[in-house]
């Protein structure tokens, strides 16, 4: 994962996301960041919604092993 990040959605368009979490030894070095955001089935962000997914980023560019995960209900 880079700073653009990568989105981890649930098997179906139609299954929602109720929840997510990372591992939190691996957020990367002092002062770095890692954003988690809602995402729909097409992985965009939304702002409001059920989401179906999760956006995961960091600014930390070197971090590229952070583990993700995340809960899905149909």
């Amino acid at each position: 994962m880079t700073g653009a990040g990568t989105n981890v959605l649930c098997n179906s368009a139609t299954d929602k996301a109720l929840g997510a979490g990372f591992a939190p030894t691996l957020t990367g070095a002092n002062g770095s960041t890692l954003a988690i955001r809602p995402v729909d089935s097409g992985g965009n962000i939304i702002a409001s919604g059920t989401p179906n997914g999760w956006k995961f980023s960091s600014s930390d560019a070197g971090n590229s092993a952070v583990l993700v995960y995340i809960t899905c209900a149909p």
